[in-house]
């Protein structure tokens, strides 16, 4: 079984960065660092890619690292209806 204290990292998708930044951050308390792009060689159904989805990461030392992904749609990194 998975306890908190296996965790060190949760990422999170999100529709929009910088919204997702203004709510998140409000809610967790937490300011962000500035968002990067990150390269990722990703397989799936549409073959092998490099996608380059726009990450942040929380300012703040907090008990698991938190992450925010921008969505990009048709990648394992998509938002569904209810996200």
């Amino acid at each position: 079984m998975i306890t908190f204290d296996d965790i060190y990292h949760v990422g999170i998708i999100v529709p929009n960065m910088e919204d997702a930044m203004d709510e998140l951050g409000r809610r967790f308390g937490c300011g962000w660092r500035d968002p990067s792009t990150a390269t990722v060689r990703v397989r799936d159904e549409g073959g092998d890619r490099i996608l380059s989805p726009r990450v942040t990461f929380c300012d703040k030392s907090t008990p698991i690292a938190l992450e925010l992904i921008e969505a990009i749609p048709g990648t394992v990194w998509h938002v569904g209806e209810r996200s």
